[in-house]
């Protein structure tokens, strides 16, 4: 059925749903991007005094949540739906890796719902998987990477180099910029008919 033979009562009411779900997606993303500031503090707290890391490996460290919170938050200014799932796609798996991250599960599934209540177009699809990818491989780089030296002085030996800091904040700022730029454009069309 399309639009034009949409009698008002649904049309009025897939609006409000539409509604409904970006402002889940907005309050989700909001919820993952206070939580990926938690996480950099936790991180930067958590070492020990002879750590050799520094404030901007905690900040690189989170880098990837707070830009899948901030993906979403975007994209529910932009009403975006595509932007809401890749959001959730590229928190899920991060949220995985430490217990004090398995929160984040729960706003990632919020954002997928919501994002999978309309259909988008297969190019805003693959534009989504390409984002949600590059923030999850930034945040593997990170955790996965083979470090240069190994400290042992805390609980982790794991240590976040000011390359990979470098990157992962590097990739962050690109996904906004290219979802921005993409769901800017999608709005002015919509707005041109």
């Amino acid at each position: 059925m399309s639009i034009a033979a949409t009698p008002p009562a649904e049309l009025q009411a897939s609006d409000t749903a539409r509604e409904r779900a970006a402002r889940r997606a907005l309050i989700a993303g909001i919820v993952v991007v206070l939580g990926g500031v938690g996480l950099m503090f936790v991180h930067f707290y958590g070492g020990t005094p002879d750590d050799p890391e520094g404030w901007f490996a905690s900040v690189g460290f989170g880098a990837p949540i707070v830009a899948g919170g901030l993906l979403a938050v975007v994209g529910a200014g932009l009403d975006a739906p595509w932007q809401w799932w890749a959001a959730g796609i590229a928190i899920a798996p991060c949220a995985l890796v430490s217990i004090v991250m398995i929160p984040l599960v729960i706003p990632a599934v919020v954002l997928l719902a919501a994002g999978f209540t309309e259909p988008s177009p297969v190019s805003r699809n693959v534009v989504g998987g390409v984002l949600a990818g590059a923030l999850v491989a930034s945040f593997a780089v990170i955790v996965f990477h083979q470090d240069p030296v190994t400290w042992s002085g805390g609980s982790s030996s794991n240590i976040v180099t000011t390359t990979e800091a470098t990157l992962s904040v590097g990739v962050g700022v690109c996904v906004l910029a290219v979802a921005w730029a993409v769901g800017s454009t999608d709005k002015r069309r919509r707005a041109m008919r």
